[in-house]
């Protein structure tokens, strides 16, 4: 697993870099109501397990989620250039899935998603790989009215690879 050093947070505030495994999601991108379900609900109760944050989540309290929701919901997204795109077509066959799957019209337009909607832009490719794969074998389900299982499950898993790399392209 590859890992990249991010600002770790707890709830007792900011206290510097560690490194985090490149499928973590970036948090502050995430909205707080999402990171409150995520975290709160599905890791914490073991709904949806996660060997880096389950352990993490446990001991942390309805205000210590809280806290670090609103204080993540606080940040910018990241503001860094993706770089030369290695796989324009895989870019290209990632932004003609989310046409055809209609992906806007949960995850908004621009795909920057809204409360418990997550956004996808700029979110890492192997995160959000992962997520797409999770959501298709069934180990992760979404809350709510989360249509995500349904909505993979035709994708071939090309197809997944190239939604993963589209929305990791987006800024």
């Amino acid at each position: 697993m590859r890992f990249e050093a991010i600002d770790e947070v707890r709830p007792e505030g900011h206290v510097g870099l560690i490194a985090a495994p490149l499928a973590l999601p970036i948090l502050p991108v995430e909205t707080f109501v999402r990171y409150q379900h995520a975290l709160g609900v599905e890791v914490r109760t073991e709904t949806r397990k996660d060997p880096v944050m389950t352990p993490i989540s446990r001991p942390l309290d309805n205000t210590d989620i809280r806290n670090i929701g609103a204080y993540l919901s606080s940040l910018p997204p990241p503001d860094h250039p993706p770089g030369k795109d290695e796989r324009p077509d895989l870019t290209e066959a990632g932004e003609q899935l989310a046409i055809a799957n209609h992906c806007a019209s949960c995850h908004m337009e621009g795909f920057v998603g809204k409360d418990a909607v997550p956004r996808l832009a700029g979110q890492r490719e192997a995160y959000l790989l992962k997520a797409l794969r999770d959501f298709k074998s069934g180990a992760r389900r979404g809350g709510g009215v989360a249509a995500m299982p349904d909505a993979v499950y035709p994708l071939s898993d090309a197809g997944l690879q190239a939604l993963a790399h589209y929305f990791s392209r987006l800024r």
